[in-house]
């Protein structure tokens, strides 16, 4: 018989098996994450030795974590395996980590291995309140906005971070109105491939505001826009009584036996396969 399987912190846990096994491997970070004197340890076994004193610049978060002793957990409020020989146990991998606590220190800003890494430190500095990383982050999106600026719009609607999406659409309006002047008019980027892979990362109405803002250059706000901003509905009119449009003349009968007499003119304007009747 098969056991049974769970996931804690996006981690597949045997049932029947110890939930620190998955944490038994560890090595240790690389300068400048040998010494310090907190101990976070990554979901894929890595330890970052990191000072509270950076760490709690940097996030109020973390500064209210290491206000309480043991110090709270950061992000598993239930209390499941949160701590480990001293550590604060992390569900970011090591990567992820690695990038994010480079962004506290006062070192050199990384230069991201590519826009996903990017994307997931991102994520973290949102959930930990780290604003400056925030900031650091975002501008470490410039090279990707020449290279990929339609990826860019989509992180940024994903991570609802507007002024992120709002570069993307400049940017991948520049590179459109390039398009224009050298290939020919038939070809619409709607019907590239890139733009087919970009429309299944975002939703209907962040892609509409786009195509809208590449058509007319109006401003927009892509990621969340107000109310105000939105479509107003038509006024409402009165329609006129089915009775005073004739009697019906074809009966509907439904797959529950329901009998619906209609008019066989208003299902032809409605439909040209029910003009048959």
């Amino acid at each position: 018989m098969m056991n049974k399987s769970t996931r804690i912190s996006g981690t597949q846990v045997t049932a029947g098996t110890p939930i620190l096994e998955r944490r038994t491997s560890q090595r240790i970070a690389d300068y400048p994450f040998d010494s310090g004197d907190v101990v976070l340890r990554s979901s894929d076994n890595v330890t970052f030795h990191t000072h509270k004193a950076i760490l709690s610049m940097a996030s109020p978060l973390f500064k209210r974590v290491f206000s309480v002793q043991p110090p709270l957990p950061l992000d598993n409020p239930k209390g499941v395996l949160l701590h480990q020989d001293g550590a604060v146990l992390m569900t970011e991998a090591s990567d992820v980590l690695e990038h994010l606590l480079r962004t506290c220190y006062p070192l050199i800003p990384p230069k991201p291995r590519s826009l996903q890494l990017v994307e997931d430190t991102l994520v973290a500095a949102i959930k930990y309140d780290m604003g400056l990383p925030l900031k650091v982050l975002k501008e470490s999106l410039t090279p990707f906005l020449d290279a990929d600026p339609l990826a860019v719009y989509s992180v940024g609607c994903r991570l609802k971070l507007e002024d992120v999406a709002q570069q993307a659409a400049v940017s991948l309006l520049s590179k459109e109105q390039a398009r224009r002047d050298e290939e020919p008019a038939d070809v619409p980027w709607e019907s590239t491939l890139e733009h087919r892979v970009f429309v299944s990362s975002i939703s209907a109405g962040r892609y509409f505001r786009l195509l809208s803002f590449l058509q007319t250059g109006a401003p927009s706000v892509f990621c969340d826009p107000p109310p105000s901003s939105l479509h107003k509905a038509a006024p409402s009119v009165p329609l006129a009584s089915p009775r005073l449009l004739g009697d019906p003349d074809v009966v509907i009968q439904s797959c529950d036996n329901r009998f619906f007499p209609v008019r066989s003119e208003i299902l032809a304007l409605s439909s040209s396969s029910l003009a048959l009747f």
